[in-house]
Parts: structure tokens; sequence; C-alpha cells
């Protein structure tokens, strides 16, 4: 019994000592499209199957080749800039994404992704247009 229950609360203590992680919230919400991103002012009518939904901590992507983001952390950049780091899992794969996120205005934002490993170009990574969506 004894054997048990140090194996049960010895991980517990070092996680309390440790404290609990927890995930920033995006510095933007709500629901973003990637559909004539380049048009002016926020979308009427998005289309739910190219689009992402910032809600706190979690990314709802339909626009990417995972469907959901857990935020690790955000970290400032300058005035309208972020670099976001993101867990994700796919039931194939579990991974990791970092990414620069910039506002460009109250309706329009930039994802540009890092470059994901040496064998890839040397430059920044793959940039996405999102446009915020009216409702």
């Amino acid at each position: 019994m004894r054997i048990i229950a140090r194996s049960v609360l010895a991980p517990l203590a070092l996680a309390s000592a440790i404290g609990v992680a927890h995930a920033d919230n995006y510095p933007v919400s709500g629901i973003w499209t990637y559909e004539n991103a380049n048009q002016s002012g926020p979308a009427k009518n998005c289309n739910p199957k190219k689009s992402a939904n910032f809600k706190g901590p979690t990314r709802l992507d339909t626009g990417t080749s995972a469907p959901e983001y857990k935020n690790v952390s955000v970290t400032r950049n300058g005035a309208n800039e972020w670099k976001i780091v993101d867990t994700f899992y796919t039931l194939q794969i579990w991974g990791r994404v970092s990414f620069s996120l910039r506002v460009l205005d109250s309706d329009h934002i930039e994802i540009q992704y890092d470059r994901i490993s040496q064998a890839e170009d040397r430059g920044p990574g793959k940039v996405f247009l999102l446009r915020r969506c009216e409702s």
C-alpha cells in the first residue's frame, strides 16, 4: 500500500512544486477566413471549410493540416506582432508549430510559419493572410 501511495503522491508533489503549465490566449479572437482575405473590411459570409477560429488558448483551423491547435506560448515581438508556439494532434501525429502572427489592421492578420526542418528552404515558411468574419 505504501509503494502505491508513494508512486501516486510523488508525481503530484513534483507537479505542484514545479507549477502547472498554462497556455496563453491568442492575441486575436473570433473567426477568420482564408477566402478573399485581401478584400477590405470584414467578410460578410465565411465558409467554415476555410477558416480559423481563435478561442482563448485553442485554435480550430480548417485551412491547415491539423483541425485543432492548443497554444503553448505567446511572446510579443512588437506593437502588432507575436511569436506563437502551438501543439497539435491528428490521431496520426503529435507535433509543435511556431509562427509569427501580425495584426495588419482590425480586419486582417498575417500568419507566417517558421520553417519546419533543415531540409526545407532556409527562408521563412508559408504565409497566410486571413480576414475577420463579420459574425
